[in-house]
């Protein structure tokens, strides 16, 4: 299977082929199911690093940031209380929780309903818990949330301290009000740990955030 991988590999990227080959100092002909496996290994290793953000430049002292950056850093890790849960090298303590966010769609269950960590445990303690996403390159990773229901990165933030603020309940139907409601009571936690923030906090907080873009 592995012979018959790399043979066609040779086949349909024959100029990949020669190029992984003059690399390996090997004759095309060689190139075995490793090779290519190593290859692609070592690519995602170099592309899909975390490198060098803005953040960490203005940490080691070679870039300034702007006074709504430091702003937004200092309501992160202050009144906004986000690296509660947004902590750690990836900025994400890698648990489960339940945050606010409006369903879009069918959900994983099915009928707008999206059980997230339970589908997974059967635990009804982790009924619409989802794990805290690490935050390097956030501005690019929108839309947000557990099913991609809001556009912005404001919105993601404000989902967490006041979901209610971006929704509208009379165009919800009946069911989907009332598996919104229940995610909101179990997402109390969430809504009560973070500061109420003001919109020029939210935007300060964004700014603070897209300078863990690289």
């Amino acid at each position: 299977m592995y012979k018959a991988i790399a043979d066609n590999l040779r086949r349909v990227e024959p100029g990949p082929s020669r190029d992984l080959a003059g690399a390996l100092g090997k004759p095309v002909d060689r190139l075995a199911y490793t090779d290519y496996a190593r290859s692609i290994a070592a690519f995602i290793r170099s592309e899909f690093r975390i490198k060098q953000t803005k953040l960490e430049r203005f940490v080691t002292g070679t870039e300034r940031m702007t006074d709504d950056e430091v702003r937004g850093g200092v309501i992160f890790y202050g009144k906004g209380r986000c690296a509660v849960c947004h902590n750690g090298a990836y900025f994400s303590d890698f648990k489960f929780h339940v945050v606010g966010f409006p369903q879009l769609g069918f959900g994983a269950n099915g009928f707008g309903v999206d059980y997230g960590r339970f589908n997974a445990t059967f635990d009804p303690l982790d009924r619409y818990k989802f794990r805290t996403p690490p935050l390097y390159n956030v501005e690019k990773t929108g839309p947000y949330g557990h099913s991609g229901s809001v556009a912005t990165l404001d919105e993601a933030v404000i989902a967490h301290f006041d979901p209610l603020r971006l929704v509208k309940l009379t165009d919800f139907d009946g069911f989907s009000r009332h598996e919104f409601y229940k995610r909101l009571a179990l997402g109390a936690e969430t809504a009560t740990t973070v500061g109420y923030l003001s919109d020029a906090e939210v935007k300060q907080v964004t700014e603070f955030l897209r300078t863990l873009s690289f």
